[in-house]
């Protein structure tokens, strides 16, 4: 996992700090939180990196995400930028084009920092999640 630590990504921390380190960064056990400069650092000097846990995405948090509707079925539309992709919620998958020219992007989409990440790649701008 601590290979795939990315500022700006969201994660569930299965930790807790105490006293102002805790206060400081928002850490409590089970708790999601939005990866920042600072949580990396405490998270890397700490070796804390086992204690950091992906967020499985799901139909719950897609439509928290900027630019996202329910399509139909397992499907969701995500339009950001000048994209239109597609994810499947069942198998996994995220497509990007119309329904004429579409391509498949992601087959092993299971965590929300991979949906962020791959967002990111396309587009080189964070995707808003209001978790």
């Amino acid at each position: 996992m601590g290979r795939e630590l990315t500022i700006g990504n969201w994660y569930k921390a299965d930790i807790s700090i105490k006293g102002s380190i805790e206060a400081k960064l928002g850490f409590g056990d089970g708790r999601m939180f939005k990866m920042t400069k600072e949580h990396l650092v405490i998270i890397l000097r700490f070796d804390l990196e086992f204690k950091i846990k992906p967020i499985p995405l799901t139909e719950d948090i897609l439509l928290k995400c900027e630019g996202v509707k329910h399509d139909f079925n397992d499907w969701y539309i995500i339009e950001f930028k000048d994209y239109e992709m597609c994810v499947n919620i069942i198998d996994k998958s995220l497509t990007i084009g119309d329904d004429y020219s579409e391509r498949l992007i992601s087959s092993n989409l299971e965590y929300v920092h991979q949906f962020q990440n791959i967002i990111f790649a396309l587009t080189n701008e964070e995707l808003e999640i209001n978790l």
